[in-house]
């Protein structure tokens, strides 16, 4: 396994890109801890805090999806406000159905799927000197 410095090298340089292609003119506040919220959680973006808390992992990639993803989150917000909110505040959590296929849900989803293999391969790369 990495060392969590390591993993925190590669994970910064992972949200940078995303910042870049984002375009995020607040960014959020990356935060990696090993405290998940519940037992599947592997992150959350918590607009009223302005984070991204991403749950560390032994797999770096799922990592960078759930990365991609609640960055994605933060662009929703920024765009959308007060629809978003609205939208992701109607949602019953424990109605995984209605969670699944929340609109925002469904294209953070999309987001995460189309860019977290690109990410994944510019963080290692630029990272390449951490593996001598």
């Amino acid at each position: 396994m990495l060392s969590i410095y390591k993993i925190e090298t590669i994970m910064k340089t992972a949200y940078y890109e995303l910042m870049d292609k984002l375009e995020l003119t607040n960014e959020p506040e990356l935060i990696i801890t090993k405290e998940a919220s519940n037992e599947l959680a592997t992150g959350y973006y918590n607009h009223t805090k302005n984070i991204v808390v991403v749950i560390l992992s032994e797999d770096i990639e799922q990592m960078i999806e759930s990365l991609c993803h609640e960055c994605r989150h933060a662009w929703q917000y920024e765009r959308y406000g007060k629809a978003y909110l609205s939208s992701v505040n109607s949602i019953d959590h424990d109605d995984y159905l209605d969670y699944y296929y929340n609109e925002y849900e469904m294209d953070a989803r999309q987001y995460a799927e189309d860019n977290y293999k690109d990410v994944y391969e510019y963080a290692y790369e630029a990272n390449e000197y951490l593996f001598d």
